[in-house]
């Protein structure tokens, strides 16, 4: 029973943050809970002293929290089986629609949206972006600066670096990490992907290459990724997935007082990508094999393009896993 002058007694439930870190490679994984951990266990035992810079690396792991969850989210359509589970269309008439890909006959096709998948991608772009702007948010404040955006912070370093060799040292980072230019940061003179989904296009509107499938004579499956403004949704995906945690753990890092430092094979991810990006194989002169593709879908179905691809891509085809037998 509760003294008197005091509330009734509560149970508290701590949920830890890190319960998406298995999704990330092991080092990286066991190195954010350590600096989690440790950051929480020295603002508990500071109290209101605690620095406002402990702080900011604290929502920092927040932000991250967020982009793994989103990541956990986009993983779940590697299943083949789930992706694909609504058909829209198929190549040849008068072919019975299927419902799922094992009932796809030799030289069938099929179409999805796959508007869920599209709509995580999408914002698994906005939350990496989210990231980075408060990492970037936080570097700066450790500086006594106030700049908020990731696409400034390779310069704000550059003036920082002479009086302050942490700086120097998240610079090498970021140069290591160009792969992101593009996907989330503007190239010169044109816009990212995530500038143009967030302000200037749907997904519909920017898509090239459908989430399409193709069963071949040995009953392989060749599985192609969808395309929105010239990127591949799965193949930018793992780029992303690599190189921002890669940036903002190390620059965590960094700016806690750590001298070793995670290499960026060690931010590989562990899983692969079952599918082919179309743009990757098209062959030059017509020499080839003719493929139909599912570009964009129309009011009326799919408009559909035969291509000639380069002979090399039925190398990718792929055998989907025995149908599990476990109950429902």
């Amino acid at each position: 029973m509760a003294e008197k002058g005091e509330g009734p007694k509560a149970t508290v439930v701590l949920v830890a943050w890190d319960e998406h870190l298995d999704i990330l490679p092991k080092g990286p994984a066991e190195t954010l809970k350590s600096l989690s951990h440790t950051v929480d266990d020295l603002i508990h035992k500071q109290g209101d002293s605690c620095p406002r810079k402990l702080f900011e690396i604290k929502a920092c792991l927040e932000r991250f929290n967020a982009f793994l969850l989103q990541s956990a989210r986009l993983l779940e359509y590697l299943d083949l089986e789930k992706l694909f589970s609504f058909p829209i269309a198929n190549v040849a008439p008068g072919i019975p629609t299927v419902s799922t890909l094992r009932d796809l006959s030799v030289g069938q096709c099929m179409g999805v949206a796959a508007n869920d998948a599209c709509t995580d991608f999408e914002s698994l772009l906005f939350h990496a972006r989210a990231l980075l702007d408060r990492f970037a948010l936080c570097i700066d404040r450790h500086h006594e600066g106030e700049q908020d955006r990731f696409s400034r912070l390779e310069k704000r370093l550059v003036k920082y670096a002479d009086a302050d060799q942490r700086a120097g040292r998240l610079s090498k980072i970021l140069k290591q990490a160009v792969g992101l230019v593009g996907p989330l940061t503007d190239p010169t003179g044109k816009k990212s992907l995530r500038n143009l989904l967030a302000h200037r296009s749907s997904f519909s509107e920017g898509t090239r290459v459908l989430f399409w499938v193709m069963r071949l004579k040995d009953g392989r499956f060749l599985v192609f990724d969808c395309e929105v403004h010239h990127y591949s949704v799965f193949a930018t995906f793992r780029e992303v997935f690599k190189l921002v945690p890669f940036i903002v753990t190390n620059g965590l890092l960094i700016y806690t007082g750590h001298d070793k430092l995670l290499s960026l094979s060690q931010f590989e991810p562990t899983w692969k990508v079952p599918f082919v990006r179309l743009s990757d194989y098209i062959a030059e002169n017509g020499i080839g094999d003719l493929v139909p593709i599912g570009m964009r879908f129309i009011p009326n179905g799919i408009r559909i393009k035969s291509m000639y691809l380069d002979r090399s891509i039925f190398d990718r085809a792929i055998t989907l896993p025995a149908p599990s037998t476990e109950p429902c």
